[in-house]
């Protein structure tokens, strides 16, 4: 009896095992299926909420202010007043941006953000401030999200524009992420649990349900459907707002887009 439950449980994980791998194979082929789209035409805001701690963040925001892409894209990075180190981090890469890259340079805006009201979620919080303070050509693009500590690669911007842009139900596009610190055995341990959880747990699921969820390391909207969420007012009081975003624009009536943009 022993023996035979042994081998129900093997054959139960092996068959398991092998769905999963088929259904995220599936998610991929055809994600490569629809192919990487020019956008030559589209503007795009993209808002790093930035504080300062991370020993690799200049790398990451300079990758990303210097990224080449086929779409306009003006990036606000928003910084804490009180966040001192961040401050001066960013003023240097500024000044650098100035002297090696101009067309970069020109392209990015850093907005000091005063602290938080009691009760408001500080990364909504900012969120709100660089949707408030677009400039009349950037307030018909699209707006987007993008984590400081992300890192983004050439047409990933494009792709996940095109995908938005294409398909009117669709309210919202947003990224899957891919944790490359292994340094460390704290790294090693969050990098696997992400990782493994994103590809295992998460893209399987895709083949029967829509997401219900977002993650907020990358994402895309129109502005219609950040103007659904009252400009970020009406989610500011959760404490999960990835959650909170995906749900709002969910309930106006749009889709929620998981991409292969890693």
């Amino acid at each position: 009896m022993a023996r035979m439950l042994l081998w129900a449980v093997v054959v139960w994980w092996i068959l398991e095992r092998t769905v999963r791998w088929g259904l995220i194979r599936r998610f991929f082929r055809r994600e490569k299926s629809g192919g990487t789209r020019e956008t030559p035409g589209i503007c795009l805001t993209l808002v790093q909420p930035i504080l300062s701690g991370d020993p690799h963040l200049a790398d990451t925001l300079r990758a990303n202010a210097t990224l080449e892409t086929s779409a306009t894209v003006r990036w606000k990075w928003l910084v804490d007043e009180n966040d001192l180190p961040g401050r001066q981090l960013t003023d240097a890469l500024l000044s650098e941006l100035t002297a090696a890259h101009p067309r970069a340079q020109q392209r990015v805006e850093r907005i000091l953000s005063p602290p938080a009201p009691d009760g408001v979620n500080p990364k909504i919080y900012k969120l709100r401030l660089a949707w408030e303070n677009r400039t009349s050509p950037e307030a018909g693009g699209l707006f987007g999200v993008l984590d400081d500590d992300t890192r983004l690669l050439p047409g990933q911007i494009e792709e996940a524009a095109a995908s938005l842009t294409s398909d009117p139900r669709v309210g919202l596009v947003f990224g899957l992420p891919y944790y490359r610190g292994f340094d460390t055995p704290w790294e090693s341990l969050v990098s696997t649990f992400v990782n493994r959880n994103r590809l295992c747990s998460n893209l399987p699921i895709l083949s029967v349900m829509p997401p219900q969820t977002i993650n907020g390391m990358f994402w895309l909207a129109r502005p219609g459907e950040v103007a659904a969420l009252d400009g970020f007012r009406a989610v500011e009081n959760f404490v999960c707002d990835d959650h909170a975003v995906a749900r709002g624009v969910r309930e106006a009536g749009y889709e929620l887009r998981q991409k292969a943009v890693v």
